[in-house]
């Protein structure tokens, strides 16, 4: 028998969500029928990445597409491959964890400058089992949206560590600036 070849996706951030595959002169003739503009629905595997399986070729022609104007270059494929801005050479861990946060108001404020975290952007496929702040000035937190207070001037390095299910973390980190309001009375 011939061997499966699955192709995987990374769709990039500019993407639509609805990933097809548009595949076209599979060999041996006659296993598939080439598909028409934009093509067939790929599978979600995990966060952005998706899927499609092939049983019974050898080689295919295809296009990854979003079906709203966005596209890969014409590819071809002779196995299993992993495309994520072009066929990479290893297998990535696409089930990896990935932390993200997101800052409100912003990254400079002016003393006293209260900061709302969102760990939400953070994926996991195992899903997230927690979320461990340190917020640069002695503080810590494990919440999915802390806030913090920051009281005095200085740089502040805000780490996000999150944990899935299977024990695995990823962590990133960001800055934030706090200085004086600049505000006084001068005689």
């Amino acid at each position: 028998p011939i061997p499966d070849i699955t192709v995987y996706f990374k769709r990039p951030a500019t993407w639509g969500n609805n990933i097809r595959i548009h595949y076209w002169n599979a060999v041996p003739t006659g296993v598939y029928t080439n598909t028409t503009w934009p093509g067939v629905l790929m599978t979600q595997v995990c966060g952005d990445w998706y899927k499609f399986t092939f049983s019974g070729i050898t080689s295919t022609n295809l296009i990854f597409n979003d079906g709203q104007g966005k596209q890969t270059a014409d590819l071809n494929t002779t196995t299993t491959r992993y495309y994520d801005n072009g066929w990479l050479n290893t297998v990535p861990n696409i089930y990896a964890p990935v932390a993200s946060f997101s800052v409100n108001p912003g990254f400079t404020g002016t003393v006293p400058y209260t900061v709302t975290f969102n760990g939400s952007l953070s994926t996991a496929c195992a899903g997230i089992t927690g979320y461990s702040w340190n917020f640069g000035n002695g503080t810590n937190n494990t919440g999915q949206t802390p806030s913090v207070t920051y009281t005095n001037t200085g740089s502040y390095t805000v780490t996000l560590t999150i944990t899935d299910q299977n024990g695995a973390t990823s962590s990133t980190s960001q800055t934030i600036q706090v200085s004086n309001s600049g505000n006084g009375f001068w005689v």
